[in-house]
């Protein structure tokens, strides 16, 4: 089956949307699906890395000016640099000919009346959401976020006959999560492991003030793992300052952060798909917001003990996230309880997974109407 992603990365969107739709699309790979990614030429595009990890990727063009008219009334409208309309009809001939059996498609710029334009071209749409803000016109939804009243949110904003999947159970995990169990004793330890992760972009420069918040930190043995991505524009400075502290080792555009994951005992990150990562894993995480979207999951995470939200980004400096880090540093017993709290959100038992998803798709893909 012939299966379309239409998905982007930018300095605004962050990397996210295209690296849970690369694990998706990882799965559908190895059950021979032709898989094709769209994606727009914008600044902070992870382009290179589709094509690194095997993937067809046909580029839309950029626009030289921001799209502003009636047709751009959503909140992520900027996002595309074009209006919706352009996209779909640019969309539509990137397919070219040939009807796909499924559209897959991961962007806050679109609604259902983009949707209905690909109708013709595909037997099949489904849309990977977070946000619940727009009427969406597909056959199967994924939000894989924690909340505490899911199937509330989409109630008015999908067709009746759309099958919804909801929660963390249905989380896009990549495979190097699943591998391995978590083998974890860090509650007596001489040194304490910190993983620090604020986003693939990182346009804020969070990171930079995480390491002026270790600095502060006195009478703790620790190291610091800190992981930038591909698309951030700091990355210079923010190398000069780890080859100065001999307690960080800097890693950049990595595949193995579950690795990272299962040797830490603290992680200090930003809110999004991340978080959910480092919930799977049972990781104890202080959590800063860095976008709208993050909000609603994030605060959901902290009310039920996963994790411990610290607020915006633009609310902490580097002396409140030391104050966090010692908190936690100077309460290691609660980390055992956050860990519990986290992993419990996954009701392991039933957890679906890609590859779960993928079954579904199959199993939707031959159903009748």
């Amino acid at each position: 089956m012939r299966v379309i992603f239409r998905v982007d990365a930018s300095l605004d969107i962050g990397t996210g949307h295209v690296m849970r739709c690369i694990a998706l699309a990882g799965e559908l790979k190895k059950r021979k699906f032709d898989v094709t990614f769209i994606t727009r030429d914008i600044k902070g595009h992870l382009c290179r890395i589709i094509k690194q990890v095997g993937f067809k990727n046909i580029i839309l063009q950029a626009s030289n000016k921001v799209a502003k008219n009636k047709e751009c009334d959503l909140p992520h409208a900027h996002w595309m640099s074009v209006t919706w309309r352009e996209d779909a009809e640019e969309t539509l001939y990137a397919i070219g000919n040939e009807i796909c059996d499924w559209l897959i498609v991961d962007h806050y710029a679109i609604d259902y009346r983009w949707h209905q334009v690909l109708r013709s071209k595909s037997k099949k749409i489904m849309v990977i959401d977070d946000l619940a803000n727009r009427k969406l016109d597909c056959d199967l939804l994924l939000d894989q976020n924690f909340y505490l009243e899911p199937l509330i949110r989409y109630k008015k904003l999908i067709p009746h006959k759309c099958l919804a999947l909801l929660g963390p159970k249905y989380m896009l995990l990549r495979e190097e999560f699943l591998q391995k169990k978590l083998l974890r004793n860090n509650l007596k330890k001489d040194r304490v492991n910190i993983l620090v992760f604020m986003g693939g972009a990182d346009f804020t420069n969070e990171t930079a003030k995480v390491i002026q918040a270790l600095d502060a930190i006195k009478g703790f043995e620790f190291h610091a793992n800190i992981i930038v991505g591909d698309t951030n524009i700091f990355v210079p400075t923010i190398r000069s300052m780890c080859n100065k502290r001999g307690y960080i080792t800097l890693y950049q555009n990595i595949s193995n952060i579950s690795d990272l994951c299962r040797c830490s005992d603290i992680a200090v990150g930003a809110g999004g798909v991340a978080t959910l990562e480092r919930c799977f894993m049972g990781l104890p995480s202080l959590v800063m917001l860095t976008a709208d979207n993050q909000v609603e999951t994030t605060l959901a995470l902290d009310k039920v003990g996963a994790i411990k939200c610290i607020g915006w980004h633009n609310e902490n400096d580097h002396s409140t996230i030391s104050r966090a880090i010692l908190l936690f540093l100077k309460n290691l017993n609660i980390l055992k309880s956050m860990s519990a709290a986290s992993k419990k959100i996954f009701e392991k038992d039933n957890f679906c997974g890609v590859n779960g998803i993928v079954n579904i798709i199959e199993n939707v893909s031959f159903s009748k109407d």
